[in-house]
């Protein structure tokens, strides 16, 4: 504005010299120019700060410091009307129930819980207990006496393949110690009803081990047999052929048939009991030359009976079919004392 005001004082200046005589021509000097007694030009409004706010509110200083957020402070309210307001909370309480129930699903080693009934229980219990061997649990008096007993008293000895007879006191109940049979696995199995019932017992399997022959096949051999008082005889034909004596406590005996016909006496004369009979020819010979047959057996209860056996060889043993008892006798051979063991017989044929 001032350069404007300037030009403009000039410009008449130049002009009235001019139009004018010429004269002398005074020109004012700068001092004098209205630059120096020029109203200044008032500065541009500039909005009120707090310094020019009324006195009766007075606002606060600009420090440059931003004003304080405010805080929003939430109060319980004793009765809220608004239901949905604790619903945050219930969410947040149940997150955390999960992340806790969850941390022991995926822990590397977990303990499962069993939960067993009453027989389950007594079962784990039973699985526990550990029997200590007469030599622990009984002195050196009682084992003596338990000796006397058996001696004396047979019948405490409880037969079967391959048991261990124990010796007990009176009144205690008999202890009978299998072993346990082994694993067998045979190229062909049994016939017939012999493979289940061999199946049941995997102790008298074991025992007898697997049919002979590629495939195993029974034959049809002559015999005979007669029932005593505590047992019976079995005459098997054969190259010699064999009498077996099976005695009622689950041993046999077995004998070669050394009778001759028309050399050897039919029978040796002795006299039986009433209502029993001795026995003769095959079964009379074996009787009378083998004390321990005798014993075992006692007195013959009726004549002998011939008939067609069905016979099948085991590994250590054999099956032997009688259709006149309707019976299959499982012999067992017992490899520590030759022609002898333990035979099991079941009902019908195989």
């Amino acid at each position: 504005m001032i350069a404007m005001r300037r030009f403009l004082c000039l410009l008449l200046l130049t002009l009235a010299a001019c139009n004018s005589q010429p004269s002398v021509v005074v020109v004012p000097t700068l001092a004098v120019l209205p630059t120096e007694t020029e109203t200044p030009i008032p500065p541009p409004t500039i909005p009120p700060t707090a310094t020019t706010a009324p006195s009766d509110t007075p606002l606060p200083t600009d420090t440059g410091t931003l004003p304080p957020t405010p805080t929003i402070s939430l109060t319980p309210s004793d009765t809220p009307t608004e239901a949905p307001t604790e619903l945050p909370t219930v969410t947040v309480t149940a997150s955390l129930t999960i992340t806790d129930t969850i941390t022991p699903t995926i822990s590397p080693t977990p303990t499962p819980t069993q939960e067993l009934p009453m027989l389950g229980g007594l079962a784990v219990m039973a699985a526990q207990v550990t029997v200590l061997p007469p030599e622990i649990r009984y002195g050196t008096g009682t084992l003596t006496a338990m000796a006397q007993i058996r001696a004396s008293t047979p019948g405490n000895i409880l037969p079967g393949a391959g048991a261990t007879p124990t010796a007990v006191l009176p009144g205690e109940p008999i202890l009978v110690t299998l072993p346990p049979p082994p694993t067998i696995s045979c190229q062909y199995l049994p016939p017939g009803n012999l493979n289940t019932w061999l199946a049941m017992d995997t102790t008298l399997q074991s025992a007898l081990g697997c049919p002979v022959g590629a495939p195993p096949a029974s034959v049809l051999l002559p015999g005979a047999w007669q029932p005593f008082e505590r047992g019976f005889m079995v005459y098997v034909q054969g190259t010699p052929g064999s009498i077996y004596a099976l005695s009622s406590d689950g041993r046999f005996r077995r004998y070669d048939d050394t009778f001759i016909s028309g050399t050897d006496p039919e029978s040796g004369g002795e006299t039986p009991p009433s209502g029993l009979l001795e026995p003769i020819r095959g079964f009379g010979k074996v009787w009378r030359a083998n004390l321990d047959a005798r014993g075992l057996l006692g007195w013959a209860t009726r004549s002998e009976t011939g008939d067609t056996l069905t016979a099948l060889i085991f590994e250590r043993g054999q099956a032997l079919y009688l259709p006149g008892q309707a019976q299959t006798f499982l012999l067992v051979n017992d490899a520590s004392l030759p022609g002898s063991g333990t035979w099991r017989a079941f009902s019908g044929s195989f």
